[in-house]
C-alpha cells in the first residue's frame, strides 16, 4: 500500500489563521424612502399610549423583567409603569421602540441601555454606565446617577436631575445631557460631538481629548483636559438655551400631568420669548404698574406657555385683590400640579377658586366663555377698562397689548370686533 501523504500545515494555518479570500456579500441594495418597511426594526410593535400596563418586578430576575416589558409591548401598552426595581442591573435594556416607562425605584448599572425611541423617567437613582448606547428619545432620573453616565451617547436627550460621578459622556457622539448638580473628573472625554449642559460644579480634566461638541457649565471648572479651548456662550447660544427651557418646563409638567398640549407650547417657545424679551414692556416686580404692556393669550389649551414663562421671568404674585403678597406669582411646585384639583397652574388662565390670583392672567376661554371668545374681553379689559390708579399723578398711560389668538377667533368674529373697538378707542 503506497504511503499516505500528510499535507502540512503552515505556522499560520496552526494558529488558527485562514489565509483563503473571504468573498463577502455578492450583491448590494439600496433603500429608498418609499420603502417603509426598510425604517421598522425586526421587532416594532404598534403601541396605543392611552393603553397601560403595569409589572411588579419584587421577585423576578432581569431577564424576566425584560421579557415581561416586551410582552406588554407585544400587546400593545403604550404607557408601562415598573414598580419595585430593586436596584437590579440592565433593565429596559434594548427597548426600539416608542414607549412611555416610568420606573418607580433605582436601577443598578448598565440601566437604560441601547435603546432607541422610548420615554422612560426614573424615580431613584441609577448605577454606572446609565443609558450607553442610546440613540433617540428621553431618559429622566430624578435621583444621582454613577459613573459614565451617557457613555457613547448617540442621540436623544438625558437628563439627571442629581448629581454624576466621573466620565459622564465618554465618547458622546451627539444628542444633549444635562445634569442638574455637579459632575466628577474626566466628564466629555474623547467627546465627538453633541451638546452637555452642567448646571452645577464640574470635576477636574472635563473635555479631556474631546474633538468637537459644546459643554456648559454653570458652576466652577475645577481644571480643563487636553484639547478643550474655554469659550464665553454667545448671545444667540443664551437665547436658543432661554427658549429650550421653556420648552422642557411646558412639557415636563405636561408629561407629568398626563394630559395637555405639549406641541403648542413647543412651537411657540421663540415667539412667546421674543415677545417677552425684546417687546413687551413690565416690571416682574411690579406685576400692577399701571404702565406695563399686556399679554393675551387666545388658546387657552397652551397655558402651559404661559405659566412657564410667569416662572422663568420671575412675575411676582398678587391677591384676589390685586395687592402684592411678596412671593412668585407661579412657583416650581405650582407647575408641578399642573392640571391638578385648585392648583395655581390649571389647564386654562381663570381667576383662582382659591381666593390667589397669579399675575399675569386675566381671562380664559372654555366653561364661563364660549370657546374662542375670551380673547374679546380680554382686549377690552386690558386695553380700556384698565383705570389709572389714584398716585399715578399725571403720567401718561400708553401701555401696549399683545395678542396671541387663533384663526377661529377672527371666524367667530371676536378678535376682529374687539380689536376694531380698542383702535378706535385709542385714536
Amino acid at each position: 500500500m503506497a504511503p499516505t501523504h500528510t499535507p502540512t500545515k503552515s505556522s499560520s494555518q496552526l494558529m488558527g489563521l485562514h489565509s483563503e479570500q473571504l468573498g463577502g456579500r455578492s450583491q448590494q441594495r439600496f433603500f429608498s424612502p418609499e420603502e417603509a418597511e426598510n425604517f421598522v426594526y425586526p421587532w416594532s410593535p404598534a403601541i396605543d399610549f392611552a393603553k397601560h400596563g403595569e409589572i411588579d418586578a419584587a421577585g423576578l430576575g432581569t431577564r424576566e423583567i425584560n421579557l415581561a416589558l416586551r410582552e406588554l409591548m407585544a400587546q400593545g401598552c403604550g404607557s408601562i409603569t415598573l414598580n419595585n426595581p430593586g436596584a437590579k442591573p440592565g433593565l429596559a435594556v434594548g427597548i426600539l421602540n416608542r414607549v412611555n416607562l416610568t420606573i418607580n425605584g433605582s436601577l443598578g448599572y448598565f440601566g437604560c441601555g441601547l435603546i432607541d425611541g422610548p420615554n422612560i423617567r426614573i424615580k431613584g437613582r441609577v448605577g454606572w454606565s446609565c443609558a450607553e448606547n442610546m440613540m433617540s428619545g428621553t431618559v429622566v432620573i430624578e435621583k444621582n446617577a454613577g459613573s459614565t453616565f451617557g457613555a457613547a451617547f448617540r442621540g436623544g436627550d438625558l437628563v439627571c436631575r442629581g448629581d454624576v460621578g466621573a466620565r459622564t459622556g465618554i465618547d458622546m457622539k451627539g444628542g444633549t445631557i444635562i445634569v442638574g448638580g455637579r459632575t466628577g473628573a474626566f466628564s466629555g472625554f474623547m467627546m465627538q460631538r453633541g451638546r452637555m449642559i452642567i448646571l452645577g460644579d464640574a470635576g477636574k480634566n472635563l473635555g479631556d481629548s474631546m474633538y468637537d461638541g459644546t459643554i456648559y457649565v454653570g458652576g466652577t471648572i475645577t481644571s480643563l483636559g487636553v484639547d478643550a479651548v474655554p469659550a464665553e456662550m454667545t448671545d444667540h447660544e443664551i437665547e436658543q438655551l432661554a427658549i429650550n427651557t421653556i420648552r422642557t418646563l411646558s412639557i415636563d409638567a405636561v408629561q407629568a400631568a398626563k394630559s395637555g398640549h405639549p406641541g403648542t407650547p413647543m412651537a411657540l417657545a421663540p415667539l412667546v420669548y421674543t415677545i417677552w424679551n425684546r417687546v413687551m414692556r413690565f416690571d416682574p416686580q411690579d406685576p400692577i404698574w399701571p404702565n406695563r404692556d399686556r399679554f393675551v393669550l387666545s388658546n387657552g389649551h397652551a397655558s402651559m406657555l404661559l405659566w412657564s414663562i410667569l416662572h422663568l421671568t420671575h412675575v411676582q404674585a398678587v391677591n384676589a385683590n390685586y395687592e402684592r403678597v411678596g412671593q412668585p406669582a407661579v412657583s416650581l411646585d405650582d407647575i408641578r400640579r399642573f392640571r391638578q384639583l385648585d392648583s395655581k397652574a390649571p389647564v386654562t388662565p381663570r381667576h383662582s377658586r382659591t381666593g390667589h390670583a397669579p399675575a399675569g392672567r386675566r381671562q380664559r376661554s372654555g366653561r364661563s366663555l364660549p370657546l374662542y371668545y375670551a380673547v374679546a374681553p380680554s382686549t377690552r379689559g386690558a386695553g380700556i377698562v384698565a383705570p389709572a390708579p389714584p398716585d399715578a399723578g399725571s403720567e401718561q398711560i400708553c401701555a401696549r397689548l399683545r395678542c396671541r389668538a387663533r384663526r377661529l377667533c377672527a371666524r367667530r368674529c371676536a378678535r376682529l370686533e374687539s380689536g376694531s373697538h380698542l383702535h378706535c378707542h385709542r385714536q
